[in-house]
């Protein structure tokens, strides 16, 4: 690492390649690589034509009752009991 330390400082990677670095630990765990290269890969991309940029945002559901607030959020409201409506 010591003979490319010039690669982990980001306005001398912008100067010199005219890009943005982000570094990710290649030994680390799978999971958060995957994450890790998937949010910057869409953070930092834009649409041909137009150039719009494009973000993303994540969101970590960690367990069941925040599984079922999400889904309560989105879901429609219940039609059960409404005349006309329904089965």
């Amino acid at each position: 690492m010591a003979s490319h330390g010039h690669f982990l400082n980001r306005a001398k990677v912008k100067f010199l390649f005219d890009v943005d670095s982000m570094l990710l630990d290649m030994n680390g765990s799978p999971e958060i690589l995957v994450d890790s290269t998937r949010y910057y890969g869409s953070l930092f991309s834009h649409r041909r034509g137009d150039n719009v940029w494009k973000g993303m945002l994540a969101v970590r559901l960690e367990d069941l009752a925040d599984d079922q607030a999400a889904l309560a959020a989105i879901s429609p409201p219940s039609a059960i009991g409404v005349p006309g409506v329904g089965p």
